[in-house]
């Protein structure tokens, strides 16, 4: 079977559907060890939806986290945006299109990947949606036990620095990557790529009883006409401590 995203996600599941239905049915007819095949297939599809997870890079990480090479993970972070208002695919509804539907589920795959699959405590999410009423862009903010944060941001209208960032108490672990079935489409994308108290310090507000002091803090900020703003600190582990600025005509990142 040869599925292309152009034919939508809809159609895609039911394509699937019907061939595996017809596998099982047909399955009395097979021998033992391919209906035992078959069965094995249907359990990892259960398991394992998301292609992203056999990357030698996703390998690489899990390996690393499970040495405790970074400590224990405090902040991960996930960005991937890519201009694809022109594709039909990506902002028409019946298509199953939208930011997290078309590319956004690689970012919060990958932060259930790092915390090991682990059920976050809650999950605040915000976007702006386009007049075919998919998202645009949107911005997730995952809470998991322990003081632990995953963000994930998302976009079909503006280029990201598509990246990925693993903050734990020894260390950090930066994902820096473009792919693509084709290696040159891969290549030529690279290459193209009211408040009613004040203080004077932070650390007077801290002092202060009444006042609840965050560990890790993620805020977003919604403006008008589909723009968004995502801030992140901690005082629990080191981040990057970077900003990046991204238009429909390019990038501007600074560092610290």
């Amino acid at each position: 079977m040869n599925f292309h995203n152009s034919t939508g996600l809809r159609y895609e599941a039911e394509e699937v559907r019907r061939c595996l239905l017809k596998g099982v049915k047909e399955s009395a007819k097979m021998s033992l060890s391919d209906s035992e095949l078959l069965m094995e297939v249907l359990d990892e599809a259960r398991r394992q939806a998301v292609w992203t997870r056999f990357f030698p890079v996703s390998l690489e990480i899990s390996r690393l986290l499970s040495r405790d090479e970074v400590g224990e993970v405090k902040v991960v972070r996930a960005d991937f945006g890519i201009p694809l208002m022109h594709v039909p695919r990506a902002v028409q509804k019946e298509l199953g299109g939208g930011a997290l539907l078309y590319i956004g589920i690689y970012c919060v795959q990958f932060a259930l990947m790092v915390f090991n699959g682990e059920k976050p405590e809650s999950i605040q999410a915000t976007g702006v949606c386009l007049d075919t009423g998919v998202d645009e862009a949107m911005i997730i903010t995952l809470k998991f036990s322990g003081h632990r944060l995953a963000v994930c941001t998302c976009t079909i209208s503006a280029q990201l620095p598509n990246e990925a960032l693993i903050v734990g108490t020894k260390g950090t672990i930066k994902v820096v990557a473009v792919a693509a079935r084709d290696l040159k489409h891969a290549q030529e994308f690279a290459q193209k790529h009211n408040i009613p108290r004040a203080y004077g310090s932070y650390e007077e507000l801290a002092k202060d009883p009444e006042i609840g002091v965050e560990e890790s803090t993620v805020v977003v900020l919604k403006f008008p006409r589909n723009r968004m703003a995502i801030c992140a600190c901690t005082i629990d582990c080191y981040l990057p401590n970077d900003a990046t600025i991204c238009g429909t005509k390019g990038t501007i990142r600074v560092s610290d």
